[in-house]
C-alpha cells in the first residue's frame, strides 16, 4: 500500500560555509515550526571555521552534521547530503534549504509534501520568498515566476493575490527552498558539478527534470524568509558575477534553444556596461573590469564544451 502524506519521510538539507549566527537563525525557526514528525536535519558543511561545527555539535544534537572540509559548492553539498540521506533514512522527499532562510509558520512542510502528492507528475516543489520586511522576493503568477532584488519592494494588489494565491506549474523554482522527489532523484540523479560553487544549478536541474516528464509546481501555502546575499562577500562581488556568468553560459548551451542562447549573449554584454537598480537603468563606471571578467567567464565555460554538447544531447542522462 501507499504511505499516507503523514508517513512521507523528508531529508531536510542545509549547506553552509560559516555565517554561524545565520545558521543558528535558520535552525531555531526549523525546530519550533516544523510540526512534520518524520523528518530528519542534515547540515553539509563547506569547511566552516567561525565556530559553526562546534555549536552545531553543541546546541543542536538534533541535526546530523555532515563536515566536509572544504568548499564544496552549492552543487557539491547538497549532493552528499541527499545520498547521505537516502543510505541512512530512505527519505521519500529532499528539501534544500538555504542556512540564510528563516521558517515562518507551522506546517510549512506538510503543505509543500502534500502539494507533492496531490500532483502525480510533480518532481520539484517550491515557494513564496520574502524579505524581512515582508515584501516579495519570488512568487509565480500564471505560471510566470518574479523575482526582485533587495530593495525593491513589491506588494501584491487584489487582482495579483488572486492569481499568485494558486498552486500552478512554473519552468523552475529557486534553489534557496527546494523540495525534490526521491523518484525524481531516482530517475535523473543529483546537481551537475559543471555548475561550481554556486548559481544556475537549480535551473539545469528543473530543466532536465521538465524534458524528462516532471513538472516544476510553486505553492504559496509556505512562506519563508530568505535573506539573500547575506553569505556574499561584498568585496568579491565581480567575482560572484563573474561565477553567474561562467554558469549562465553553461546553463544556455546546454538547455536553450539557438535563438534564446544568442538572446542571452546580448544580455551578458549589455550587462557589462549597464545594471538596473530599483528600476533605473545605470552605466556602470567598472566596465572595462567586468568586460575582462566576461570573457574569463566565457574561457571558463568553453573549457566544457565536449561535456556540455554530450549532456545537451543526454538530458535524460542520470547525473550522480
Amino acid at each position: 500500500m501507499p504511505k499516507k502524506d503523514k508517513e512521507k519521510k523528508v531529508a531536510i538539507i542545509i549547506l553552509g560555509m560559516n555565517n554561524k549566527s545565520l545558521v543558528k537563525n535558520c535552525l531555531e525557526s526549523l525546530k519550533k515550526y516544523t510540526t512534520n514528525k518524520n523528518y530528519k536535519t542534515i547540515f553539509s558543511d563547506n569547511g566552516s571555521t567561525d565556530g559553526t561545527i562546534e555549536m552545531i555539535k553543541k546546541d543542536f544534537k538534533w541535526v546530523d552534521l555532515i563536515e566536509n572540509g572544504k568548499n564544496l559548492g552549492f552543487n557539491g553539498a547538497n549532493n552528499i547530503g541527499v545520498k547521505y540521506a537516502i543510505e541512512k533514512y530512505n527519505s521519500d522527499y529532499f528539501f534544500l534549504l538555504n542556512n540564510d532562510t528563516i521558517i515562518l509558520h507551522k506546517n510549512w512542510l506538510e503543505n509543500l509534501v502534500e502539494v507533492g502528492e496531490k500532483i502525480p507528475s510533480s518532481g520539484v516543489v517550491g515557494c513564496r520568498l520574502i524579505y524581512p520586511d515582508g515584501s516579495l522576493q519570488h512568487y509565480a503568477i500564471e505560471e510566470k515566476i518574479y523575482d526582485f532584488a533587495q530593495g525593491e519592494k513589491k506588494y501584491l494588489i487584489e487582482d495579483e493575490k488572486k492569481k499568485e494565491n494558486k498552486i500552478q506549474k512554473v519552468k523552475h523554482m529557486i534553489g534557496a527552498a527546494f523540495l525534490i522527489k526521491r523518484k525524481l532523484i531516482d530517475k535523473i540523479g543529483l546537481f551537475d558539478p559543471l555548475f561550481f560553487p554556486i548559481y544556475g544549478e537549480e535551473i539545469d536541474y528543473c530543466e532536465r527534470a521538465r524534458k524528462n516528464g516532471y513538472k516544476i509546481i510553486y505553492t504559496p501555502k509556505t512562506t519563508i524568509i530568505h535573506l539573500r546575499g547575506q553569505t556574499t562577500n561584498p568585496k568579491k562581488i565581480i567575482d560572484h558575477w563573474g561565477i553567474s556568468k561562467k554558469n549562465s553560459i553553461i546553463l544556455e548551451l546546454m538547455n536553450y534553444s539557438f535563438i534564446e542562447i544568442i538572446y542571452w549573449q546580448f544580455v551578458h554584454f549589455g550587462a557589462v556596461f549597464l545594471s538596473k537598480e530599483f528600476g533605473k537603468i545605470k552605466f556602470r563606471k567598472e566596465f572595462l573590469k567586468r568586460f575582462y571578467v566576461l570573457i574569463k567567464a566565457y574561457s571558463k565555460a568553453f573549457k566544457h564544451l565536449p561535456e556540455i554538447i554530450h549532456k545537451r544531447k543526454n538530458r535524460d542522462e542520470k547525473i550522480w
